[in-house]
């Protein structure tokens, strides 16, 4: 309510609690705003113009970012579908049950019921800890007001908390996964950072599990250490490794403890009428009975496990399928062999080698399915190898030799061809600069080693993205202009008294034009919301191919500007050689960036038949087909188990034999 009251009066005839027999008058002067009742409960004023903070506007920010991601990632894993899982969570004090069934409304209220809003989730593999806490960071968001914490969904695998503060990889994690936040309205490079001192961020941290044994009890005690025992906090973990951990340090202190409850029969049957078509029914009905009838035998066993259910529905439900396997004892003889068929079968199932029948999901290009087995399970080793969950693209390269070969055979060939064709070209010369770019290229393509352990490579932000005083900008960009202005000056006089004003007509606008076009390439990488896998890859390509343009446009303009100050001329040969040697240099400038390796490991591993040549395509089509999913701006398998599965069977072929088991 605001504005300017005037003389006039407000009147109410009404009682205090009364609102038989209420008259109301206003009279006189003037108002922008007159509210009138006969009984106000509550009253909020919120002046005009009040003072918006960068703070403010970067938790309003991120909350908007955090809810649109897993919104869509949600729905991808249909955790939002009207006839989803229920899955109940056993409290260790009041309100004694956080449930998934009831709606955001009720999950939310229930967490905010908690004394101290700290929680620990604990449960065994595939009981649907991360699902839950998908589900409670919608719950809270769609709560979301004025001076709320944020919700922040992280996974814990990045965070090395013997070497980095919890603040200090918060606010890395949080800039790297919702790059807009760095924009100069929500406080630019320490945005995250004061959004954490201002207490705006309830960190999420998905599965303390997935650190290295030796990491768990040291992060157990960095979260005691600095998130105050008043302060929400949310973690996962399966429960062994989270009571293990806490043998060698301490419990989250103050945590409320929420275990993981089976699936009950019940709400499997019930589940399952619901997901099978209805034109199935028939086919369904003794796998549907099944449990009742067995409530301890295979099939029942198997399907405690939401991860069950929803490969179960993957495999058969959305499928054609025949489900009588899943009760023929020879082949699938106890809940183990039902696991293993239903994990087994994921890949076959999401990239049939048959188109899908009308209407079912499936990829948008055709990729066979022992391919694609094979690549996911060369992924699934590799992520075994570094322990790691995250499929990123910093991440995938190739021995420094390889990447050496691969970039110098590119060198020799664009080194010979770039000299070649020109009048002065000549075998012994091309010859030359085909063994100079080999060994420039190579160099550059193996100048780091092969991994950057659970870290993304630092995105720096391009000038006008950074907040600068408008005095700073001016001081800058004057003299630069001014020293622009004064070379093409002195080149037009060189030319004229040379009989070749067209090469200052021409290689002037080149550096400005350079920027511009680096600048249009690296641009948009701080405009994206949340980052999704490709959109990640995408945008570090885009930046380092900008910058690319820029050193090739600068170092075509420096060699041209030499020759021009020592020769005072110049014919076409020497510029046109001196445009390749700017195309070079643009060239190893992207091949010594991490986005540069990345795309030579591509390139090798795909000509070698261990990745597809269009491997984010790919991806992309295992994601939407439910064998990978997406946790920020990475990929990650559907479930470790998944992962581990994969591995078996890859290591298995790898020997010479498939053993299923």
């Amino acid at each position: 309510m605001g504005g300017d009251w005037g003389a006039g009066g407000v009147h109410n005839a009404g009682g205090d609690h009364n609102t038989s027999g209420v008259h109301n008058e206003f009279s006189g002067g003037s108002a922008d705003y007159v509210v009138m009742a006969g009984h106000i409960d509550k009253v909020t004023i919120t002046a005009p113009g009040a003072a918006v903070t960068p703070v403010d506007r970067a938790a309003l920010e991120l909350a908007r970012m955090v809810g649109a991601q897993w919104r869509a990632e949600a729905g991808v894993r249909g955790l939002l579908d009207a006839a989803a899982l229920p899955v109940r969570w056993t409290l260790d004090e009041e309100p004694g049950e956080l449930a998934t069934a009831g709606g955001p409304e009720e999950l939310a209220e229930a967490y905010l019921a908690l004394p101290r809003g700290r929680l620990v989730v604990l449960g065994g593999p595939g009981s649907g800890k991360s699902t839950l806490a998908v589900l409670l960071v919608l719950a809270l968001l769609s709560r979301f007001g004025p001076g709320d914490r944020v919700p922040v969904l992280l996974s814990s695998a990045s965070w090395d908390p013997a070497a980095e503060h919890l603040h200090t990889w918060l606010a890395r994690r949080i800039s790297e996964e919702y790059p807009r936040l760095l924009r100069a309205e929500c406080g630019g490079a320490q945005g995250p950072a004061r959004l954490i001192e201002a207490e705006r961020v309830l960190l999420v941290l998905d599965g303390l599990d997935e650190l290295p044994q030796g990491r768990r009890a040291v992060a157990l005690q960095r979260l005691n250490e600095s998130v105050p025992g008043d302060a929400p906090v949310i973690m996962t973990s399966r429960a062994q490794e989270y009571w293990a951990a806490v043998r060698e340090a301490d419990v989250l202190r103050s945590a409320t403890v929420a275990r993981a409850n089976p699936v009950g029969v019940e709400e499997l049957v019930d589940y399952l009428r619901a997901a099978v078509p209805a034109h199935r029914t028939a086919q369904w009905r003794p796998v549907i009975d099944a449990p009742r009838s067995e409530p301890d035998g295979p099939l029942a066993t198997a399907l405690a496990s939401p991860l069950m259910v929803g490969l179960l529905r993957a495999v058969h439900v959305t499928r054609p399928a025949d489900p009588a396997v899943l009760l023929d004892r020879t082949l699938l003889p106890d809940a183990g062999a039902v696991e293993n068929h239903l994990l087994d079968s994921l890949v076959a199932t999401a990239f049939p080698d048959t188109p899908p029948a009308p209407g079912l999901p499936g990829p948008r290009r055709r990729w066979r399915a022992a391919a694609a087995e094979r690549w996911l399970g060369g992924l699934a080793v590799d992520l075994g190898r570094r322990g790691t969950e995250d499929i990123a693209w910093w991440q995938v390269g190739v021995p420094n030799w390889q990447r050496a070969v691969a970039a110098g055979l590119v060198g020799a060939v664009l080194g010979f061809v770039s000299v070649w064709p020109l009048p002065t070209g000549e075998p012994v010369f091309a010859l030359i600069t085909a063994a100079l770019g080999a060994g420039f290229y190579g160099d550059a393509a193996s100048g780091t080693p092969r991994y950057v352990p659970h870290r993304k490579p630092v995105t720096r932000s391009w000038p006008w993205q950074r907040p600068r005083p408008p005095l700073i900008a001016l001081v800058v960009v004057l003299p630069v202009l001014a020293l622009l202005v004064l070379i093409y000056v002195a080149f037009w006089d060189i030319g004229a008294a040379s009989g070749h004003q067209w090469v200052a007509l021409l290689m002037t606008p080149a550096p400005v034009l350079g920027v511009w076009a680096g600048a249009l390439l690296g641009r948009s990488a701080a405009s994206d919301d949340a980052a999704t896998p490709p959109q990640s890859a995408t945008r570090a390509l885009r930046r380092a191919a900008g910058a690319a343009v820029v050193v090739g446009s600068l170092a075509t303009f420096a060699g041209i500007a030499a020759v021009l100050l020592v020769a005072h001329g110049l014919n076409a040969a020497v510029a046109a050689l001196l445009a390749t040697f700017g195309m070079h240099a643009g060239l190893v400038a992207l091949l010594r960036s991490q986005p540069g390796r990345y795309a030579v490991a591509r390139v090798v591993l795909a000509a070698r038949g261990r990745l597809p040549w269009r491997l984010t395509a790919f991806l992309q089509d295992a994601y939407r087909n439910g064998v990978l999913r997406q946790a920020g701006s990475v990929y990650q398998f559907r479930h470790a188990r998944v992962r581990e599965r994969l591995t078996r069977r890859q290591v298995a072929v790898s020997k010479g034999s498939v053993r299923r088991r």
